[in-house]
């Protein structure tokens, strides 16, 4: 088969370094496109349908086996949407593509909350801002939290860039020593891998990510936090 990739070669090696996963899908054929069609593929229970689409490239309308894309969907699970993948495209005709690309959305049936019924993939570009999950690590070294108070999470996503063609699972805020009251925020708190850095905030608040409370047996608390800090 003829490969046609659209990574670019200082791309492709710094891939090869890290071992991108990879995902297969063929592009749709005009028969296989419209609502009625997309239903038909996924009620068929082989595949299921999506986009690549970005970059000031054309939008792909493609469809992708259903197995194997559940099988990672439960693999990676949360982290899904942070992973870049090499996704080898069937064009038809015997030619090949190779995409590489971030998945921007999952959707999923109503009723059946863990089944996707459509997903969308964005090209990646290293220049992009893209949403990073939150992780709190070491809460059981937090003496606040070990004596009864708690943790109130504002933020569940940071914004990052990459200097790299891979995006980490979490950012990471190391609550060992947080203070009663103590606003965490991306400046005081947060593990950056190498490779990547913050995105600057939208707004004042964009840092802030949660607020250490004291216990609500008496200990000490600061219920009227004000999100409006330097981070």
């Amino acid at each position: 088969p003829r490969w046609k990739s659209t990574v670019s070669t200082a791309e492709a090696e710094e891939g090869d370094k890290g071992m991108l996963p990879t995902l297969s899908a063929t592009i749709r054929r005009n028969n296989e496109i419209g609502s009625r069609a997309a239903r038909r593929l996924r009620e068929s229970g082989e595949f299921i349908p999506g986009q690549v689409m970005g970059n000031a490239e054309p939008t792909f309308n493609i469809k992708l086996p259903a197995g194997e894309l559940l099988k990672e969907l439960k693999r990676q699970q949360q982290v899904f949407l942070n992973k870049v993948y090499d996704l080898e495209l069937d064009m038809g005709n015997g030619e090949k593509r190779l995409e590489r690309v971030v998945a921007q959305e999952v959707k999923t049936e109503p009723v059946m909350p863990r089944r996707p019924y459509d997903i969308s993939f964005v090209r990646f570009n290293p220049r992009r801002v893209y949403e990073v999950a939150v992780k709190f690590v070491n809460e059981d070294d937090c003496i606040v939290l070990k004596r009864g108070g708690f943790m109130l999470p504002l933020r569940d996503t940071v914004r990052v860039r990459t200097l790299t063609d891979q995006l980490p699972d979490y950012i990471e805020f190391d609550v060992s020593n947080a203070q009663a009251g103590e606003v965490i925020t991306v400046k005081k708190r947060a593990i950056v891998p190498e490779g990547v850095s913050i995105a600057a905030p939208r707004n004042a608040n964009e840092h802030v990510i949660a607020v250490i409370q004291g216990s609500r047996r008496g200990g000490a608390r600061n219920e009227n936090v004000d999100e409006n800090v330097d981070d």
